[in-house]
């Protein structure tokens, strides 16, 4: 069987991430810190102090924070290696219903289980969890044996990390 690399990226910064502001699907630009976070990465994959055999895609989220990130790392491969921007919406941050836009302060910390949603009119972390990882799936059976970068979300990094927990090849 051959390797399937998959790097899960982070957006960079925004403000509401730098004041505390939960974000969920509103769509909030990059600020100038999170500009420079995604040309460093550019940067850094581009000179090849890694050895991966990159397909020719990036992926996305379809928020402007997270195809920004891509497109600035896209940006700094010269030689044509990433020819496309590839966004899904299924690769969006947790739907956090009516705590969208409220500082963490605000929300208070509760605890509660993965089926249940978040907040009301929000996602459950159940529910985000299939739908990242269904869409990741796609994007490993288009691209079996290279290396696939996919920019997303602190939530659903997390969501797709605690699958991978649970699954043993």
């Amino acid at each position: 069987m051959t390797r399937t690399e998959i790097w899960l990226i982070r957006h960079g910064e925004t403000d509401w991430n730098a004041n505390g502001t939960l974000q969920g699907h509103i769509d909030i630009p990059l600020n100038s810190v999170g500009k420079l976070q995604a040309d460093g990465l550019g940067e850094f994959l581009s000179r090849n102090e890694i050895n991966v055999d990159f397909c020719d895609t990036i992926y996305s989220s379809d928020l402007q924070r997270a195809t920004l990130t891509a497109e600035l790392i896209k940006g700094k491969f010269e030689n044509g290696r990433f020819s496309h921007l590839n966004t899904d919406q299924r690769l969006r941050e947790v739907h956090a219903g009516i705590l969208q836009g409220k500082k963490l302060s605000q929300c208070g910390v509760r605890s509660h289980d993965a089926y249940s949603p978040i907040a009301p009119e929000g996602e459950s972390y159940f529910e985000v969890q299939q739908r990242v990882v269904k869409a990741i799936e796609g994007i490993v059976q288009k691209h079996q044996g290279k290396t696939i970068l996919v920019v997303l979300h602190g939530g659903s990094n997390k969501n797709v990390f605690m699958f991978c927990s649970w699954v043993r090849p």
